[in-house]
């Protein structure tokens, strides 16, 4: 089973983070919300979020400073910024942290949606690549394979724990 995605919504105001957890849960991901980049990092420790929606203008500490923050503690969390000053400079300065995704205010939650799914289709796409390994192990483990001839099963029974063992590659020959 897919799990849904953890998703940090940063902003300072208020019905912004309602309008866009509102969004954003339908899809079933777990929200956490924060109002300012202190309580942000806090809970970046606490949730370990897969994305972050970060607002830059922020009182106490800006977007940019939480970017940093996090970056240097080597964070494997998506941002998309949501700015409403989207000048170059700020674009070239989340760009040295590693932020590709910005959408400017006032957004339209369609793009927002879009923008979303494309920040989390890697993490997706990781997960049910686990699941397929998961179910392939699961469907070629010894004690799945069916075979009605005694000789054949002893064989699958040796098989199996001579592979539990050690790496082992077996050449039935018969």
């Amino acid at each position: 089973m897919i799990m849904a995605a953890k998703i940090l919504i940063v902003d300072d105001e208020e019905s912004i983070r309602i309008s866009l957890e509102e969004t954003l849960k339908g899809g079933g991901n777990e929200i956490v919300t924060a109002g300012n980049g202190e309580e942000a990092l806090q809970k970046i420790a606490e949730s370990q979020p897969d994305l972050m929606l970060l607002d830059m203008k922020m009182p106490k500490m800006g977007g940019l400073e939480v970017l940093q923050k996090i970056k240097n503690r080597n964070s494997n969390i998506k941002v998309i910024v949501l700015t409403a000053h989207g000048d170059m400079q700020t674009a070239l300065l989340c760009g040295r942290v590693g932020v590709r995704n910005f959408i400017e205010k006032p957004f339209d939650l369609k793009e927002l949606r879009a923008e979303v799914k494309s920040a989390l289709e890697p993490l997706q796409r990781k997960q049910e690549a686990e699941l397929m390994r998961h179910q392939q192990q699961e469907e070629f483990d010894g004690e799945f394979i069916r075979c009605m001839n005694p000789n054949m099963q002893q064989i699958y029974r040796i098989a199996a724990k001579a592979s539990q063992r050690t790496p082992t590659t077996l050449l039935l020959r018969g």
